[in-house]
């Protein structure tokens, strides 16, 4: 778990490092010296608590992912209670009438 929050210039190398960037063209996209990214890389491993670039680009990324996905399930939650109203069967009619609107756009062809 991050303990501190990166700061836009880590965050920026993090990304640099994501599409491929070496720590050279990382440094002359930001007009720093490589020991400063080198710098900026010790600083991100040790708020990251990660072992090296790669695993410090995975796990922003999966953290990226898994907030999407909690983000995801919450809005399906709201629209199902917004469509179905609440309830345990909210899911169940949500999947209910999803069958009976692909059961009519296969009769209309």
């Amino acid at each position: 778990m991050m303990n501190k929050p990166l700061a836009p210039q880590e965050r920026k190398i993090i990304d640099f490092a994501a599409t491929g960037l070496t720590d050279k063209e990382t440094a002359n996209r930001l007009g720093a010296s490589v020991g400063t990214i080198r710098t900026y890389w010790e600083r991100i491993r040790e708020k990251l608590q990660t072992f090296n670039r790669t695993h410090s680009v995975a796990d922003i990324l999966t953290r990226e992912h898994n907030s999407a996905i909690k983000n995801l399930r919450s809005e399906i939650l709201r629209l199902q209670e917004l469509l179905f109203g609440g309830g345990k069967d909210a899911f169940a009619k949500s999947k209910e009438a999803a069958a009976q609107g692909s059961q009519r756009t296969a009769g209309s062809t």
